[in-house]
């Protein structure tokens, strides 16, 4: 006659699988937080064109340096805008 006790150790049990449940709605969760902090974020930008005093509305390339500048090289010279003032420096 088999025993019908079980014979399974502490250290042979498994841990619990999630359902497939339990897993969507921690993906769930997890997506929103993410979500809410990016739309935590103001996100603002500013058209500059040769009425705003740029030397030409053809932009060749765009770099932000570290002091927080906006170089501009356009078909008619290099350009420094400086965002906080709202000013730009033609230097070419």
């Amino acid at each position: 006659m088999k025993n019908s006790y079980s014979t399974t150790t502490l250290h042979e049990k498994k841990l619990p699988i999630l359902k497939p449940q339990i897993k969507h709605i921690i993906l769930l969760f997890t997506l929103l937080l993410f979500s809410a902090s990016i739309s935590a974020q103001n996100i603002s930008y500013r058209n500059l064109t040769t009425k705003d005093g740029l030397p030409s509305n053809t932009i060749y390339q765009i770099k932000q340096d570290k002091k927080g500048f906006i170089w501009i090289a356009t078909a008619n010279g290099l350009v420094r805008y400086d965002g906080k003032r709202k000013t730009i420096n033609l230097l070419g």
